[in-house]
């Protein structure tokens, strides 16, 4: 089956258009063209249906005259399969079929029947899914970020899917939600362990409800953010203004084009087509790469890596960087993309090259022309300046002692050539989810036929990173051998014996307890905040011994007036009151607390209420109880308020998909007992009254779903 439909990077929009009556149709595509939109999941009406013939005929020809490519409307029902195999046919620029957008976990089986359903009747194309983001809950996703994303490609199937997507809209009144990061790691993982597919997003040029409508500098930094995770397409959350009115819905109130066609801010789409230029001139250069790490220099988000010491290269400032470790599918080349994770303030600021990385000088791909220019080192140090948000990629030369090498079946010889001799002291291996061999074996020697080669076998743990532990020793080549090996990749980062490290002690321990997350209400002090954080935890010793640490937690820069999910770290003092190594640390997951409307939610909450349990079949009643709880476990304040909003209607929709069960008439002595069944879906009529009361309340927010926001 065919796959990789386009090699281009792609920038969309999911609604792109306004009323064709104060603009044409073909002005507005070339207005988009030249906003750098080369893409659109909905090619001409939002959600409009699938049209006729005609239609998409004209589709095609506007769409190849402008270089741009389109989905056709696709839907979970024969009919509308049917109906958009039949009308992509010998469409060049349909490149797929936009099937569904948020679907729940319990919905992921019949999308997933679908899905496959389109690979088989149109091989030439691939179906389009958006997932939701993490913070709609577990119980909408029926599981967490990573099990409700790799449960959908179970469904689906890897080899039918092109694109994992997802959406997350960071933005908000009362701050910017940090947690996007972790959403972005859960899908790079996700779609590196399964073939290393291809990963798109939403970046958000919208404002609706409790979102702000965000500045150049913040469209750069949601940009270059999914950069450096190394998402390949991106569609704008939008260009057009959605819905009829600021007031109705989900009240939309302003886009780069309002829903008129008025632009507002012409200095903003003008810098809006120069952020999407520089996109595509990266593009050539990125949709080769993959992202096998990106590292964080703070260690304060959670559910993100943070820069191991001693990697290749470092900052030498104390500014929020996010440092990615890039690599072509071959395994020849090797990049960095350096992230500036201030939207906020321009910084210059400098990184040191590991004098053992093995690199030997640098090429910054210009995102103004997408060439590749020499960029000097001197003395070690690259000092760039960086706009608020943005990213810098760059290709390392020269001969790297951390390389990421594809491994094939049927080849089992991985080589390093290092640059120099020297001493090595160790060397790590971390190997892909589908590459499991039953050992790996390490070869070290002074050239590259390994005569007298020392060779070091481990036994390979599937579940896990492996480590080869070994005296130091003299060599200027390494050769890895798996034994058995599948496709997949590995990850062989060599340590030399001169590298300082914190080696671990039989007499200290080995790690530190991770205490339960903690909530911060909004605005606390610093000394409010180390009240409610632990003053103790335990520590583990490598025979299982136990012993009581003290952390001593790191609030430098933690601001809490800004709600959101933090990281928080901490030395540990031990027992005997000396600082333990920087590798024995501790961490913490704390949420500030939100500014919240929960009128929504608990009217939701209140229909459940009125409810009796007997009257409901089993299955369809703990589906309701389930998302209930999820409701009532919100109020808390450590949830946003498009994830309480998405958790009212969810709540209101499992109540109306209640079953009601089998009762039987009060018996009359005259006429004879009927069994009477109310029909599925149909509600008691007092009960069927209180949910339309509440369903007409929240009309303003439900009643226009352009998108079931979160």
């Amino acid at each position: 089956m065919k796959k990789n439909t386009t090699n281009k990077f792609l920038i969309g929009s999911w609604v792109s258009f306004y009323s064709f009556d104060v603009d044409s149709y073909e002005y507005q595509l070339d207005q988009m063209r030249e906003a750098g939109l080369n893409f659109n999941v909905f090619p001409a009406v939002f959600g409009g249906g699938m049209m006729d013939a005609e239609t998409w005929d004209n589709v095609e020809k506007q769409y190849a005259a402008r270089d741009m490519y389109y989905f056709m409307n696709g839907g979970l029902n024969e009919e509308n399969l049917k109906q958009g195999v039949a009308f992509a046919q010998g469409k060049e620029r349909c490149i797929g079929y936009h099937l569904i957008d948020e679907p729940g976990g319990g919905a992921l089986p019949h999308v997933g029947r679908f899905v496959r359903a389109y690979r088989a009747a149109d091989d030439t194309r691939y179906p389009f899914v958006n997932l939701f983001p993490s913070y709609v809950g577990t119980a909408v996703m029926e599981g967490d970020y990573y099990q409700y994303c790799t449960r959908f490609l179970k469904e689906a199937g890897v080899e039918n899917v092109e694109y994992l997507s997802h959406d997350f809209y960071p933005f908000h009144l009362g701050g910017t939600a940090l947690s996007i990061f972790g959403d972005m790691e859960v899908i790079r993982r996700v779609a590196l362990e399964n073939g290393r597919l291809r990963t798109h997003a939403f970046p958000q040029s919208t404002a609706w409800m409790g979102t702000r409508m965000p500045n150049i500098d913040e469209m750069r930094w949601n940009v270059y953010g999914y950069l450096a995770y190394g998402f390949k397409a991106l569609s704008w959350f939008n260009l057009v203004c959605p819905g009829k009115s600021d007031t109705e819905g989900e009240c939309f109130r302003e886009s780069v084009i309002y829903r008129d066609g008025q632009i507002h801010d012409k200095q903003l789409l003008l810098d809006f087509g120069k952020l999407n230029a520089e996109v595509h001139a990266l593009g050539d250069t990125l949709m080769k790469l993959d992202t096998i790490h990106a590292y964080h220099t703070h260690n304060t988000i959670a559910g993100v890596e943070t820069l191991p010491e001693n990697w290749m290269i470092t900052p030498v400032g104390d500014e929020p960087f996010i440092i990615s470790h890039m690599v072509t599918n071959r395994g020849d080349e090797t990049y960095v993309m350096l992230f500036n994770m201030s939207f906020e303030s321009s910084v210059t600021t400098s990184f040191r090259i590991g004098s053992l990385s093995g690199i030997e000088s640098l090429e910054y791909v210009n995102p103004f022309t997408g060439e590749h220019e020499p960029v000097s080192v001197e003395g070690g140090i690259l000092e760039q300046s960086f706009r608020p948000g943005e990213g810098k990629l760059f290709r390392l030369n020269g001969k790297l002692s951390r390389l990421v090498l594809p491994v094939k079946a049927g080849e089992n010889k991985l080589g390093i050539d290092l640059s120099a001799a020297e001493e090595i002291g160790g060397l790590e291996l971390a190997l892909s989810k589908d590459l499991t061999p039953d050992a790996v074996s390490v070869q070290i020697s002074s050239n590259k036929k390994f005569p007298e080669a020392k060779t070091f076998t481990m036994p390979c743990d599937p579940a896990a990173c492996g480590e080869v532990h070994m005296e130091p020793v003299s060599g200027k080549y390494v050769r890895v051998i798996l034994q058995a090996p599948v496709s997949g990749y590995a990850e062989i980062a060599v340590r030399f014996a001169k590298e300082a490290s914190d080696a671990d002690s039989e007499n200290l321990p080995v790690s530190v307890e991770e205490p339960a997350n903690a909530l911060i209400p909004l605005g606390t002090t610093t000394e409010q905040v180390l009240a409610l954080l632990p003053a103790t935890l335990n520590a583990t010793f490598a025979n299982g011994d136990t012993c009581a640490v003290t952390p001593v937690w790191d609030l430098k820069g933690f601001d809490t007036s800004l709600s959101g999910i933090r990281q928080i770290t901490a030395a540990i003092c031990l027992p005997d009151g000396t600082m333990a190594p920087k590798s024995l640390s501790a961490r913490i997951q704390v949420t500030v607390t939100y500014e919240v409307d929960y009128t929504a939610l608990d009217e939701a909450i209140a229909v459940v209420d009125e409810l009796v349990e007997s009257e409901y079949s089993p299955e369809s009643w703990k589906m309701v109880k389930d998302y209930y709880d999820a409701a009532v476990a919100m109020k808390d304040g450590s949830f946003p308020q498009n994830a309480v909003t998405v958790a009212a209607w969810q709540l209101l929709d499992r109540v109306r998909e209640l079953e009601p069960v089998l009762w039987t008439a009060p018996e009359e002595p005259v006429e004879e007992k009927k069994p009477i069944r109310v029909d599925k879906g149909i509600l008691p009529a007092a009960v069927a009254t209180l949910a339309g009361a509440v369903v007409g309340t929240l009309a303003g927010i439900f009643a226009y779903k352009v998108k079931k926001k979160k």
